[in-house]
């Protein structure tokens, strides 16, 4: 394919992808338009469909949305209650052996004391102003914008890759095509270079130089056979397969100027639409956000706290060596229930610069 063709083609299709961003229609909308159909011949919809499977860049870039999404959720959770639940078993026991004096005799005080505890609670943290946290959040807004944008771009991106390794392997062909047609050409012309040579017609060095050029078309459609296998592995990288047949550029496929001609309208048409621009913006939003949350970490912050907890313990008392109407053994339940509510203030007063050099 020439230059000029090559260039107005890309020139379509870039613009084609802002105005038409519904992949399927372009692709389909490229394929009848540009391309002439061919049975069991891979066509610019079906490379697509498969790079949208097995590209691992636009993989990456999925993977890169999922994980930017979260990031609104991530700030919102610094806004949101925090519930907390907690609970305990434990067990205890002591064993004492000895003596003690009473009236003038020892007595043995052996005894062995158990003590089961279960306790459980559950405790609510409620944020009441945090200008820190809400920044944060703002911020994670950003992020998640980005995030879509950047998706939108590398979506874009894809697109325009999937077409220009196509449009590579279609010309890859064409020259190829071309190359083969000049070998013929020099061979024949050798062929006949040969025949007038040996009935004295010409002379050798009108052979050897027919030779030459045939030589040189053989190098060229060697280099063309590589360029192509070169074409198509570049290809099968976005879809992870190999491809054989393509559909070819109609003979009737028009060599326009790309529309709109006026550079100024591709500038105007890229600050509205461009996603690149969009995330630069984000971006720029999203780090404004965060020296914000920076600076709030000099306020107070105000919380709300509730908590209910319950503690139940038995304490087995075990007399081993009792005296005279002295219990052996003695059981002592308690249950313990307690709820609290508390409203904190907090605020930094000297952190050893780390708030201000954040914030700077």
């Amino acid at each position: 394919m020439p230059r000029i063709g090559l260039f107005v083609f890309r020139s379509q299709i870039t613009y084609k992808v802002g105005r038409m961003f519904h992949k399927p229609f372009l692709c389909s909308w490229l394929c009848l338009s540009l391309f002439s159909a061919q049975a069991a011949a891979d066509n610019l919809l079906d490379i697509y469909q498969l790079a949208l499977q097995n590209d691992p860049t636009f993989r990456a870039a999925q993977a890169s949305l999922r994980a930017g999404l979260e990031e609104e959720n991530l700030g919102l959770a610094g806004l949101l209650p925090q519930v907390n639940v907690d609970a305990g078993f434990g067990l205890n026991r002591t064993e004492s052996r000895g003596q003690f004096p009473a009236g003038g005799t020892l007595f043995p005080s052996n005894t062995d004391v158990g003590t089961e505890t279960k306790t459980w609670g559950v405790s609510l943290e409620q944020p009441i102003f945090d200008l820190s946290a809400w920044f944060r959040f703002r911020r994670g807004q950003e992020l998640t914008e980005q995030a879509k944008a950047q998706f939108s771009a590398d979506q874009q991106d894809l697109i325009i890759r999937v077409a220009e390794a196509y449009v590579e392997v279609l010309r890859a062909l064409a020259n190829l095509r071309a190359s083969r047609a000049q070998e013929d050409a020099t061979q024949r012309q050798l062929e006949q270079a040969r025949e007038r040579f040996d009935v004295g017609l010409v002379a050798i060095t009108d052979v050897r130089e027919a030779e030459a050029a045939h030589d040189l078309a053989v190098a060229n459609r060697l280099a063309d056979e590589g360029a192509l296998r070169v074409a198509k592995e570049q290809l099968s990288i976005l879809t992870g397969r190999q491809h054989k047949d393509f559909w070819v550029l109609r003979e009737d496929y028009p060599v326009v100027d790309p529309v709109p001609l006026d550079r100024d309208e591709w500038v105007k048409f890229a600050r509205q639409h461009n996603y690149d621009i969009k995330v630069a913006v984000l971006s720029q939003d999203a780090a404004m956000q965060a020296a914000r949350a920076a600076g709030a970490e000099h306020l107070p912050t105000i919380t709300a706290n509730m908590s209910y907890s319950e503690n139940r313990s038995e304490n087995d008392y075990n007399n081993l060596s009792p005296r005279p109407g002295e219990q052996r053994y003695t059981n002592f339940p308690r249950n313990t229930n307690q709820g609290a509510l508390s409203l904190n203030v907090t605020m930094p007063l000297f952190a050893g610069g780390g708030i201000s050099a954040a914030r700077r």
